[in-house]
C-alpha cells in the first residue's frame, strides 16, 4: 500500500515490528500518504495505516523527531528522540505510550524534565529495565552519562554506573546480556575507546572486547546488529578499524 500512496513526507529514522506483525515507523515526517501523523505511525501488514492507533502530537516540526522505538512485554511502546511536547504537555525526549498510542501518564519519565538532549536508541532488557542512549547529560535534573538505565516504571536506575564522553548513536544487546554501544565515543569511565564499546550489565567496560583495546573505528558508528551466530555487524562513517581499512560496513567476531 505504501507504493500506492505518497509514503512519508520526510525522514524515516526507525521502524520496528510488533508481535502482531504491525509496523511502527518513526521519524521527522508530518504526514504519511497524506494523513497527518506527527512523526509516528503504525501500519497494518499490508502497509495501510492502522486507524486504531492514536498518534500523539509531538509539537512543532523542529521539536519533533522520533529516533528510537522499543516494545515492552505488556505491549506498551517506548519512544525517544527530539520530542519537546506531548499533546501540549512539555516533554523530555522520551516517553511511553499505551498500545493504542495514547501517552501513558503513569510512566515516571513523563513526569519530570526528562532528558536534556536527544535520545537515539533504547532497549528493553529481559528484567524489564530500559537502556537509553543518545546525546544527553542529565535526566530529570540528575547528572548522567549519555548511556543510562531506567527502571521499568521510568525512574533512574542508579545501579548502572558509567560515564562516556561523546555521542551514542546506536546500541544493541547480545544474548548473554552484554551491551554494545557505538557513536562518537572517545572514552568511558576514564578508559580510551574507539567509537564502539561493550559493557557488562552494570555499565563497566568489557576489556575482553578487542575494540576497547585498540584504536577502534576512525569515525562515527551509526548502526550495530548482532547476527544469529553472534557475529557483529557495524556501519557508519569510518574508513578503518584498529588501523586496518574498513569501508563503512564491517563484521566483527
Amino acid at each position: 500500500q505504501r507504493e500506492i500512496g505518497f509514503g512519508a513526507n520526510n525522514w524515516v529514522n526507525t521502524a520496528i515490528e510488533s508481535r502482531d506483525g504491525k509496523l511502527l515507523i518513526g521519524g521527522q515526517f508530518a504526514a504519511f500518504n497524506g494523513v497527518n501523523t506527527h512523526g509516528l505511525i503504525r501500519l497494518e501488514r499490508t502497509g495501510s495505516i492502522d486507524t486504531t492507533f492514536i498518534t500523539p502530537e509531538f509539537g512543532a516540526f523542529m521539536q519533533r523527531s522520533v529516533e528510537a522505538i522499543a516494545l515492552q512485554s505488556d505491549g506498551k511502546i517506548l519512544i525517544g528522540g527530539l520530542l519537546r511536547n506531548y499533546n501540549g504537555v512539555t516533554g523530555g525526549n522520551f516517553t511511553r505510550l499505551n498500545q493504542n498510542g495514547t501517552v501513558d501518564s503513569s510512566f515516571h519519565a513523563n513526569l519530570g524534565l526528562g532528558f536534556n538532549g536527544i535520545v537515539k536508541s533504547t532497549i528493553v532488557q529481559s528484567d524489564g529495565k530500559i537502556l537509553v542512549a543518545g546525546g544527553f547529560s542529565s535526566f530529570n535534573n540528575a547528572n548522567t552519562g549519555n548511556i543510562i538505565r531506567l527502571n521499568s516504571n521510568g525512574t533512574l536506575d542508579n545501579t548502572f554506573q558509567q560515564n562516556t564522553s561523546g555521542f551514542a548513536f546506536a546500541m544493541t544487546q547480545q544474548r548473554d546480556g552484554k551491551i554494545i554501544v557505538g557513536g562518537t565515543l572517545s572514552s568511558q569511565n576514564g578508559m580510551s575507546i574507539g567509537n564502539l564499546v561493550r559493557m557488562d550489565s552494570t555499565g563497566n567496560i568489557d576489556t575482553a572486547f578487542s575494540s576497547a583495546l585498540g584504536r577502534g573505528f576512525s569515525s562515527i558508528v551509526r548502526a550495530i546488529s548482532v547476527q544469529s551466530d553472534d557475529k557483529i555487524l557495524v556501519a557508519g562513517n569510518f574508513s578503518n578499524f584498529n588501523g586496518a581499512g574498513a569501508g563503512r560496513v564491517v563484521r566483527l567476531n
